[in-house]
C-alpha cells in the first residue's frame, strides 16, 4: 500500500515538472489539455505555473488550440492566465484567426473582448478579412464586418478583400463588400478591384462594380483600363461589360498599346472583333 502511494505521489510529482519544463521537441501536456478542452487540468497546471504561452516548434501556443477547437472555458482559463490573445503562430496565425477559420463565434467574440486584433495581418501580409474574402466565406465576411472588421484594409501589395473576392469570383462576398468598402480602391501597383474582375473574366462581378461606381477610366502602372486586363486574357463576356458601360476603346497604355492591339496579337479574335465593332472600325 505504501509503495503504491509514493509511486502515485512520485508520477504526480513528475507531471508537475513536466508542466513547468520549457518546452523542447516534445509537446507540452498544456496543448492536450487545450485541444481536450481540459479547463480543471489547465487550471491547476497554469496556477502551479506552468507558461500559457509555451510555445510548440510550429509557433502554436496553448490557446490557438484551445480556439481552434472551439472550447471557450479553456480559452477563458488561458487568459484569465495570461494568454496572449495577438500571439502568432509561424505563419503569423493569431487564435482569433483559428477561432473564425472554424465558425466559433463565441470563442471569437471573448477574443475580442480580451483585446485580440480582428485587424492582425499573417506574414503574408493577409488580414482575417482577406482570408474570408478569397476563399468565398460569405457568413464570415458578415460576421467580422457586423464586428467592425475594416473593409478597406490592406495586404502588403495594397489589396484589399474587395480585390481577392473580385479576383476569386466570390459574387456575395464582393456584393456584401462593395457596400461598405472603396470600389476604386489601388493596388501599390494602381490597379482596382475591377483590373481584377476583367482579368480573371468575372464577368459578374465586373458588372457589380460597374453598377457600385467603379472607375473604368482608373488607369494601373502600366497604363491599363480594365479594358485592356480582360483583353489581355481573351474574356470576350467581361470586356463586352466594360464596352456597354463606356469604357474607351482607343486608349493606349504606356507601351503604346491598346485593348484591341493586345487582343489581335495575341491572337483573341472574338475579342478583338467585339472592340472593332464598338470603334466603328470593323
Amino acid at each position: 500500500m505504501t509503495m503504491r502511494v509514493t509511486a502515485t505521489v512520485t508520477l504526480a510529482a513528475l507531471c508537475i515538472v513536466g508542466l513547468l519544463l520549457p518546452a523542447a521537441a516534445q509537446e507540452h501536456p498544456l496543448f492536450d489539455m487545450a485541444r481536450q478542452g481540459n479547463v480543471e487540468g489547465l487550471n491547476t497546471s497554469l496556477a502551479a505555473g506552468a507558461d500559457p504561452n509555451v510555445p510548440a516548434s510550429d509557433g502554436e501556443r496553448p490557446l490557438h488550440k484551445a480556439a481552434f477547437y472551439g472550447h471557450i472555458e479553456a480559452v477563458r482559463a488561458l487568459l484569465d492566465h495570461g494568454a496572449d490573445p495577438n500571439i502568432r503562430n509561424n505563419g503569423g496565425a493569431t487564435p482569433l484567426r483559428h477561432a473564425a477559420m472554424q465558425g466559433h463565434d463565441a470563442v471569437f467574440d471573448l477574443l475580442l473582448e480580451r483585446g485580440a486584433d480582428i485587424e492582425a495581418l499573417d506574414d503574408q501580409g493577409a488580414g482575417l478579412l482577406h482570408s474570408m474574402a478569397q476563399s468565398g466565406q460569405v457568413g464570415m465576411v458578415r460576421f467580422l464586418l457586423r464586428h467592425g472588421a475594416d473593409p478597406n484594409t490592406r495586404d502588403q501589395s495594397g489589396a484589399t478583400p474587395l480585390h481577392e473576392a473580385a479576383r476569386w469570383g466570390h459574387y456575395r462576398v464582393a456584393e456584401l463588400l462593395a457596400y461598405r468598402a472603396d470600389v476604386n480602391s489601388r493596388t501599390g501597383y494602381g490597379s482596382t478591384p475591377l483590373h481584377w474582375a476583367a482579368l480573371y473574366g468575372r464577368t459578374d462581378t465586373v458588372r457589380l462594380l460597374l453598377r457600385r461606381g467603379a472607375d473604368i477610366s482608373i488607369r494601373d502602372g502600366r497604363g491599363d483600363l480594365a479594358l485592356h486586363w480582360a483583353a489581355r486574357r481573351g474574356h470576350a463576356d467581361a470586356v463586352r461589360a466594360l464596352l456597354e458601360h463606356g469604357s474607351p476603346v482607343d486608349v493606349a497604355n504606356r507601351e503604346g498599346q491598346t485593348a484591341l492591339q493586345l487582343a489581335e496579337t495575341l491572337g483573341y479574335g472574338a475579342v478583338a472583333e467585339l472592340l472593332r465593332a464598338h470603334n466603328g472600325t470593323q
